[in-house]
Parts: structure tokens; C-alpha cells; sequence
């Protein structure tokens, strides 16, 4: 039993190792479009699945000039998380604005995040995933996804490309994300 826990904490600390935090380090070194598409898939899993009204209505390059800013003006911070840096941007003014009459209502819970949304580049696709993976994690009772970034995209991107599921373009990425969400391991029946 000793050694299953240990083998397991030596696992644990092994991926925790691999898993690449995003502070300001690594927002300094993404491109631009991943860092929006991060803040995307960030706030669609906030706002939809854990029902966040504190976090910005304003555009997502709007959010992610507002977090440029504030990791330029506070180098001390680079360590900060984006999400510690977007609670911080969250109450800044101007940072909520009603919606403008007329606009488009939509019906599904994740909005326009679907296949029509999923993003031309892997960079960019990498983003999106990075930030709702980001966000499940946080959540208490949402799926989890152990294996890497480069998996999901895969996995979304072939899911969307698949010409028996072109009708499904309007299917949320979220969703397409849950699909291949870590399985819970299913008991064995006892052996008596």
C-alpha cells in the first residue's frame, strides 16, 4: 500500500511538472492570437458552465490588453496567474458594459463558441482548449482532461472535419471537449 502511494504522489508530482502554468511568463511568451483564444475559451467556460457574471463583457482583445498592461506595469507579478490578473482587470472600469439593443440572442449555453467558431490555426485552437481546460479545473464537479493540449485539438478538430458531422457545426466545442473528458474508472465486481 506504502508503495502504491508513493508510485502515485511520484506520478502527481511527474505531471504537475509537464503542465505549464499560464502567469505572466507565459503570457509574455504566447502570440497574441493564443493568448485571445485562451481568454476565450477561459470565459466560456466561466461564464457558461460556472456561471461567473464578475468577468469582463467587453471584447477579448480589450481583456487581453488590459492584462498587457497590467503584467507591463507590474514586473513583480509575472509569477501572478492569468486568471489571478483577470479577476484584477475584472474591476477595472469600463470592463462591463451593457449589451446594445438589437444585438444577437443565442439560445445554446455556449453561445457562438461551436464548430463555425473552432479557430483556423492549432495555435490558435491550442489556446481555446488551453483556457477551458484551465477553467474545468477550477470548477469542483466538471470534467476533467489529463492528457495534453495537442490531444484535444486533435480530437475536436478531426470530430468537426468528419463530413458525417458537418450538421453538427453548431455543436458547442465545449461539448465536443467533454467528449473526450477522463472516464472514471468503473468498479470491479468483487470476486467471492
Amino acid at each position: 500500500m506504502k508503495f502504491l502511494r508513493i508510485l502515485l504522489s511520484t506520478f502527481m508530482l511527474s505531471a504537475a511538472a509537464f503542465a505549464q502554468p499560464h502567469d505572466g511568463r507565459w503570457w509574455q511568451s504566447t502570440l497574441e492570437d493564443q493568448r485571445n483564444e485562451y481568454l476565450n475559451g477561459y470565459m466560456d467556460c466561466a461564464v457558461y458552465d460556472g456561471g461567473r457574471r464578475d468577468l469582463p463583457s467587453v471584447g477579448t482583445v480589450e481583456i487581453a490588453q488590459a492584462i498587457q498592461a497590467f503584467y507591463d506595469s507590474n514586473p513583480k507579478m509575472a509569477n501572478a496567474s492569468v486568471v489571478t490578473v483577470l479577476k484584477q482587470v475584472s474591476k477595472q472600469k469600463g470592463m462591463h458594459r451593457k449589451p446594445l439593443p438589437g444585438g444577437e440572442v443565442w439560445t445554446n449555453k455556449h453561445a457562438y463558441y461551436d464548430g463555425e467558431y473552432w479557430p483556423i490555426s492549432d495555435m490558435e485552437r491550442t489556446g481555446f482548449v488551453q483556457g477551458l481546460r484551465e477553467c474545468y479545473a477550477s470548477l469542483p464537479s466538471e470534467p476533467r482532461f489529463s492528457k495534453g493540449d495537442a490531444f484535444y485539438v486533435g480530437k475536436i478538430t478531426a470530430w468537426y472535419s468528419n463530413p458525417k458531422r458537418s450538421h453538427r457545426l453548431h455543436t458547442s466545442i465545449a461539448n465536443v471537449l467533454a467528449l473526450y473528458a477522463d472516464r472514471k474508472q468503473e468498479s470491479e465486481p468483487s470476486k467471492e
